[in-house]
């Protein structure tokens, strides 16, 4: 069986590159050689394959806001067009006070209140700290393992920002409205939208 990984961060390995330079800006014998290799942002992905024994396609992508739909998307076409039978795509991302910083010079519309989950007067994007990986599978994998499918990937559409854009949402709309069009579903049937 061929299994792929896909990580998808946001921030890549920003936060590790950041500490590394510092470091080795103090001075010589201030940085370790030890932590070089996780300046790399695919890295993680590595230590994945490695640990699981994984020998599948690999890719990390960093992307801002839309890394984890663009592994997904990616994930799908890995499946689709033969190249792996299942694909676990891992989205990580750890953040630091230097990297918000970063974020918001960047023009990313940060939220000042904080996270409101459904909340229709949100006033931005509330980025957090978090770990998730979902597994993609060929329907003939998962049917020569008797498997269970949880749910069925119909279709995606990516929309983000580029950097000192103005946010104002019409094209999270749009891809939404897309993605709802292609797949056939009522949009008054949807229980839950992320």
């Amino acid at each position: 069986d061929e299994v792929g990984v896909i990580l998808a961060t946001a921030c890549g390995s920003l936060d590790r590159t950041l500490q590394f330079e510092f470091a080795a800006r103090m001075g010589p014998g201030k940085a370790s050689a030890k932590d070089f290799p996780h300046t790399s942002m695919n890295s993680a992905a590595g230590h994945i394959c490695t640990v699981l024994g994984l020998h599948g396609p690999m890719l990390s992508m960093s992307n801002g806001g839309v890394a984890g739909l663009s592994a997904v998307s990616f994930a799908s076409d890995l499946i689709r067009y033969g190249h792996a039978d299942r694909v676990l795509v891992t989205a990580i991302d750890q953040l630091s006070q230097e990297v918000m910083e970063i974020v918001r010079s960047m023009g990313y519309p940060v939220s000042a209140s904080g996270a409101r989950p459904f909340a229709s007067t949100g006033d931005g994007i509330s980025p957090g700290c978090t770990a998730v990986t979902l597994v993609f599978e060929a329907e003939e994998a998962m049917a020569a393992r008797d498997g269970r499918a949880y749910a069925e990937l119909l279709h995606t559409s990516i929309a983000g920002m580029a950097s000192g854009s103005r946010f104002d949402g019409e094209a999270w709309s749009r891809a939404y409205d897309e993605a709802t069009e292609r797949s056939g579903i009522d949009l008054h049937a949807q229980g839950y939208v992320a």
